[in-house]
C-alpha cells in the first residue's frame, strides 16, 4: 500500500512537471507569435508611410508640371501643351 502511494505520488509529480513545462513552452510560443505579428505590423506601417510619401511626391510633381504648362485641370491638357524632345 505504501509503495502504491509512493508510486502514485511520483507519477503525480511527473505529470505536474510536464504540465508546468508545457505551459511555459506554450507561453513562449505565444509570445514569439505575438512578436512576429507586431514586427509584421510595424513593417506594414513603414511601407504604408513610404507609399504615402511617394504618392505625395508624385502629386506635387504633377501639380508643378501642370502649373508650368499653364493648366488648372487635367481636362485642359492636350498635345499642344507637350513638347517632345528630338
Amino acid at each position: 500500500m505504501i509503495l502504491y502511494n509512493i508510486l502514485f505520488l511520483l507519477i503525480w509529480i511527473i505529470i505536474g512537471t510536464i504540465l508546468v513545462y508545457t505551459r511555459a513552452y506554450l507561453k513562449y510560443e505565444d509570445k514569439k507569435r505575438i512578436d512576429e505579428c507586431y514586427n509584421e505590423r510595424s513593417q506594414l506601417k513603414e511601407e504604408n508611410e513610404q507609399l504615402k510619401a511617394t504618392i505625395k511626391k508624385m502629386k506635387e510633381e504633377i501639380y508643378r508640371d501642370m502649373t508650368l504648362m499653364g493648366c488648372k485641370s487635367v481636362s485642359e491638357l492636350n498635345r499642344s501643351k507637350v513638347v517632345f524632345r528630338k
